[in-house]
C-alpha cells in the first residue's frame, strides 16, 4: 500500500513508473498494483478514479502475463461496481471502453479477456442485469461466432449460465430469444468443449469427438497455450495456430 502522505499529484507518476518498466522481473509488482488499486480506488473520488485508475486497469488488461490480466479483470469489475452505484453514466462509458479495447481486438486473447470480464460481471452481480443486457450481451452474441474455439467456449459458458436466472431473463426479454438461438447453435459447434459448455453432453456419453482441421486448435489446446505463453502469445496468427501449438 502506498504511504498515506502521497498526494494525488504524485499518484500518476508513481503508476507510470511501475507500468513503464514492464518486463519479466517486475511482473509481480504489476500484479500487486492491480490488487492494491482495488483498495486505493476507495480513497479517491470518482473523477480521479475515472481519470487515472481506469486507464491503468485497462492497460493492465493488455499485459502479456495471464495472471495480471486476471487481476486486471477483478480490478475493472470493482471499479464498475463502484460507478454503477455512484455514476451509471460513467459505468456505461467504461463498458464502451472495454468493448473497444477487448471485444473488437484482433488478438484472440483480448477477445477472450472480454468474455471472461463479462462472465465475472454477471456472476458477481457487479453491474445491473439490465445494464449487462444493453452493454455486454450484444458483443457476446457477436463473439459466439469467433474463429477461436476458446472464445466461443467462454461465450457458451457465460450465456448458458443466464438461462436459469429468471431475474436476468425478466430484465432482458428482448434478448431471450437471441440467447436461446445462440446456445442451440453452440450445442452443434465443431469443438467438443464448446458443445459441452453449451449443455450438450452427448460426447461425454458417446466418448467421441468431432475431428478438427489440423490448423484449428481445440479449446483445450488453446487453454494450455493461454496459460503458458506470455510475450509470444500476442504474435499468434490464428490461421497458423494449429502448427504453432504443435511446435510448443
Amino acid at each position: 500500500m502506498l504511504p498515506s502522505d502521497v498526494r494525488k499529484e504524485n499518484f500518476p507518476s508513481i503508476l507510470n513508473g511501475i507500468l513503464d518498466t514492464e518486463n519479466e522481473k517486475n511482473w509481480r509488482y504489476r500484479d500487486s498494483l492491480a490488487e492494491q488499486l482495488m483498495l486505493l480506488s476507495e480513497l479517491f473520488d470518482c473523477s480521479f478514479v475515472e481519470q487515472f485508475i481506469v486507464p491503468v486497469a485497462i492497460r493492465l488488461g493488455h499485459d502479456k502475463v495471464a495472471q495480471i490480466r486476471d487481476s486486471a479483470s477483478r480490478l475493472i469489475g470493482s471499479l464498475l461496481h463502484k460507478f454503477s452505484q455512484s455514476s451509471p453514466t460513467t459505468c456505461s462509458l467504461i463498458l464502451t471502453q472495454l468493448r473497444t479495447s477487448f471485444a473488437t481486438s484482433e488478438r484472440w486473447l483480448l477477445r477472450l479477456m472480454y468474455v471472461k470480464q463479462c462472465e465475472l460481471f454477471f456472476h458477481k452481480r457487479l453491474i445491473s442485469y439490465s445494464l449487462f443486457g444493453s452493454e455486454c450481451l450484444p458483443s457476446l452474441l457477436t463473439l459466439s461466432n469467433d474463429v477461436v474455439p476458446n472464445v466461443r467456449l467462454a461465450v457458451a459458458r457465460t450465456l448458458y449460465s443466464t438461462l436459469d436466472n429468471t431475474q436476468f431473463i425478466s430484465a432482458n426479454q428482448s434478448f431471450s430469444q437471441d440467447i436461446s438461438s445462440i446456445i442451440s447453435k453452440l450445442k452443434e459447434d465443431r469443438d467438443r468443449d464448446v458443445r459441452y459448455y453449451s449443455g450438450n453432453y452427448e460426447d461425454i456419453n458417446n466418448n467421441t469427438r468431432t475431428s478438427l482441421s489440423p490448423s484449428t486448435p481445440s479449446a483445450q489446446q488453446l487453454q494450455q497455450f493461454e496459460n503458458t505463453q506470455e510475450d509470444t502469445e500476442y504474435k499468434l496468427d490464428i490461421a497458423n495456430a494449429g502448427s504453432i501449438l504443435q511446435l510448443t
